[in-house]
């Protein structure tokens, strides 16, 4: 078990005289250089965009009235900052395998299949799958075809087609390349925009008591170009995160005699996240399956599809998610100097609440894990390809949850 660090910030309070700064740093892609890696094959890229922007502004002084309060401008003090934080960036190229234009159908139809350049040199077929699904079985014999044997010139019938596969096709969640080598490149641009106000109080009631206090709140919202933490990707689902973080402190601070001096503090702090998913996720009316769990896919998202030869996959993820903490700490302590030494004593109590959704795929996942062993034959007993596996509906596995 590792220790925890200890970090100490001292936070600008305010004098007897008003001061007060602004401040601004920028950056441009008009003034980057370009990315060694966007000369892909030959296609110059766009660079990605960027901007990006830190600005803000404080002031600090005496807390006065004219003739009424705080004249001689030595008890009450303020402090106040807030700075913001844009930044725009465009993801650097890289481009992902996805499925070849030529094999990119929405509807049933005979489909002469194209090897993708990606893949294995010891894939040049694929196989009739070999299945315990009665109804398939019936489909493949009335089409001729023998299970375990190569599909006649890579064509697969029609009537194979998964009504489901083809209507999450048809949403365009898992997209046809579009750049060389059968890979889709992209340059989706992303968002962070921070906020962070700041006020400290001071009050000074006389020589021996004092009290302090401050507010801190940080706000953000950032996008994500796919969805985090998963296996997504594709910019066809992504992220937006909106949080809120706070903070608040009182410090009452007094000599109780020449010897012994009294601390007094009450801390709170607690943020708010809310995540959110981005991209058109949703369901189309004619996708049908039967999930372990039913009522518990938030916004009813498509589920993640992995593909293994491919090695990508459309993933949502857990999102939607949301989470809240809150943290109360009270403490109390005395400082007693003795000659040469100074002994204090004190104590506080903490209490943290939280607030979190189960983190979990409530939408589901098929994993298409198939592939071809070094002779060339499907390594399982399927088709020896994970997109024509999912265009067949033949996953490996499913998971909810």
């Amino acid at each position: 078990i590792a220790s925890g660090g200890t970090v100490a910030i001292a936070l600008k309070s305010g004098t007897q005289q008003f001061h007060g700064g602004a401040w601004e740093f920028d950056r441009n892609d008009a003034l980057q250089a370009h990315n060694y890696f966007d000369n892909n094959h030959g296609q110059k890229a766009k660079k990605p965009e960027l901007r990006l922007n830190v600005y803000g502004a404080n002031l600090g002084g005496p807390l006065f009235i004219p003739r009424l309060y705080n004249n001689s401008k030595q008890k009450t003090f303020f402090f106040y900052n807030q700075e913001w934080r844009r930044i725009i960036q465009g993801t650097s190229p890289s481009p992902v395998n996805a499925i070849p234009k030529a094999d990119y159908i929405t509807s049933a139809q005979d489909l002469a299949y194209q090897i993708p350049k990606f893949a294995s040199s010891a894939q040049t077929q694929i196989y009739v799958p070999t299945v315990g699904d009665s109804a398939l079985n019936d489909k493949l014999k009335a089409a001729g075809l023998v299970s375990g044997t190569p599909f006649p010139n890579n064509v697969v019938p029609a009537q194979l087609m998964d009504s489901n596969a083809l209507a999450l096709l048809s949403t365009g969640v898992l997209p046809a390349a579009n750049v060389a080598n059968d890979q889709y490149q992209f340059n989706t641009p992303t968002h962070s925009y921070a906020r962070e106000e700041l006020l400290r109080l001071d009050h000074r009631f006389n020589d021996k008591w004092q009290l302090s206090s401050h507010y801190i709140q940080d706000s953000n919202d950032a996008s994500s170009a796919t969805a985090p933490w998963g296996s997504d990707s594709y910019p066809t689902v992504g992220n937006d995160n909106g949080s809120n973080a706070y903070s608040v402190a009182i410090k009452l601070t007094g000599a109780l005699n020449p010897t012994a001096l009294l601390e007094l503090a009450l801390y709170y702090d607690g943020n708010k996240s809310n995540y959110s998913v981005t991209g058109n996720v949703s369901q189309p009316s004619n996708f049908n399956i039967n999930p372990f769990y039913t009522n518990q896919n938030a916004q009813n998202r498509l589920p993640a599809v992995i593909l293994g030869t491919f090695g990508t996959a459309f993933d949502p993820y857990i999102w939607p998610w949301r989470f809240a903490s809150a943290d109360y700490q009270p403490t109390a302590a005395i400082s007693i100097t003795h000659g040469q030494h100074v002994l204090k004593f004190g104590g506080g109590i903490n209490r943290y609440d939280k607030n979190q959704q189960i983190q979990g795929r409530t939408e589901g996942a098929f994993t298409f894990s198939d592939s071809v062993n070094s002779s060339g034959t499907a390594a399982t007993q399927l088709t020896g390809d994970s997109y024509v596996d999912f265009l067949l509906g033949l996953a490996t596995s499913f998971s909810q949850l």
